[in-house]
């Protein structure tokens, strides 16, 4: 740089008492590698980049500068990038915090990503613009209209036979696999939802040859400045979970934080649908609790909620719903812990 350099410069705010200096990366040319051991000798200088770089070199050189040690350490997140690279996808699910994890985690795999909120947003959305998707993610359990419904509406109204639909359920059985596919589903994934099984998933329906540019493809998910979270907390399996997010802290944190704002009142409220008879809709409840638990790694609240359901049927709902509200509360003390500990508010 003209007047001072880029060396010149870190050794001017190094020998200031007044100044702080932030975690450095040093660009250099290749012809100045070769004069930088002297120069840049004793400077707090955490990686160098060579220039022309590419996205991959500039991701990896800033993992490097916000590590500890100056060593980048393993960023699952890296594994997910362009593998869906301009896949365009509809998610059809009316859980938020379901909603935020698929757009994420799809996203960041390069996938153009739309939600729809409920099956007849979906129908519009498709009426509109029928060729606008490549495989449309299909939520089986919804209000108003189910998944089977939206998909038997778009194959049979909307005349979109050849499009793919994926199912998303909790439910893993022969029985549901068998009534997603004569809905006129052409896979099904079972929740809590893996990031490999959902690539290989869409990979498998759609082929390279259709996907399109992603608009914000070139975007950068820098790493995180946090520590990293614990394995365990109480309520909840944070290495599995991770593991099924593909590694990343931030898109976990602000799940939790949304699950917080979100659910709160879930017992409440299923519980005054059972007092007033309300079983299917308490059954709903219940069952939308179950699939964002176990998306969320809650592993003792997913197991109480489905004991809860299994209850509804024998009339002894109100009795396993106490204990499922005691694991409940337990882990939402424990989500706000977490939050806390690593300064993410929850949304108002």
């Amino acid at each position: 740089m003209p007047e001072t350099d880029g060396i010149e410069l870190i050794r001017q705010v190094s020998d200031d008492p007044g100044l702080s200096l932030p975690r450095v990366v040093l660009m250099i040319t290749a012809f100045d590698r070769d004069q930088l051991n002297v120069q840049a000798k004793g400077l707090p200088i955490r990686t160098i980049l060579t220039k022309p770089t590419t996205p991959s070199d500039i991701y990896d050189a800033v993992a490097t500068a916000l590590s500890e040690n100056g060593q980048a350490g393993l960023n699952v997140k890296t594994t997910l990038t362009n593998q869906l690279e301009g896949l365009r996808a509809l998610v059809v699910e009316d859980n938020g915090v379901n909603q935020l994890v698929a757009r994420e985690l799809l996203t960041r795999m390069g996938a153009v990503v739309r939600i729809a909120g409920l099956g007849k947003t979906a129908l519009q959305i498709l009426a509109e613009n029928p060729k606008g998707f490549d495989v449309v993610l299909m939520d089986i359990q919804m209000p108003e209209m189910d998944g089977y419904e939206s998909t038997r509406a778009i194959r049979d109204q909307l005349g979109l036979t050849d499009l793919p639909i994926v199912a998303m359920t909790a439910n893993a059985m022969e029985i549901d696999r068998r009534r997603t596919r004569e809905a006129g589903m052409v896979g099904h994934l079972s929740k809590p939802i893996d990031v490999e099984e959902l690539v290989a998933a869409l990979k498998g329906f759609v082929s390279p040859k259709k996907a399109r540019p992603a608009s914000d493809s070139g975007k950068l998910s820098l790493p995180s400045m946090r520590p990293s979270l614990p394995a365990q907390v109480p309520g909840i399996d944070v290495a599995a979970t991770l593991e099924r997010l593909g590694g990343d802290q931030e898109l976990f944190l602000s799940a939790y934080a949304l699950f917080v704002s979100q659910q709160e009142q879930t017992i409440a409220e299923c519980r005054e649908a059972m007092k007033q008879g309300r079983r299917e809709e308490a059954a709903s409840i219940l069952h939308r609790l179950r699939g964002v638990a176990a998306n969320l790694g809650a592993t003792e609240v997913a197991a109480r909620t489905m004991e809860t359901e299994a209850s509804l049927a024998e009339d002894r709902g109100l009795e396993e719903l106490d204990r499922l509200d005691t694991a409940m509360q337990a882990l939402l003390e424990s989500a706000r812990q977490l939050l806390t500990t690593f300064r993410l508010q929850t949304p108002s």
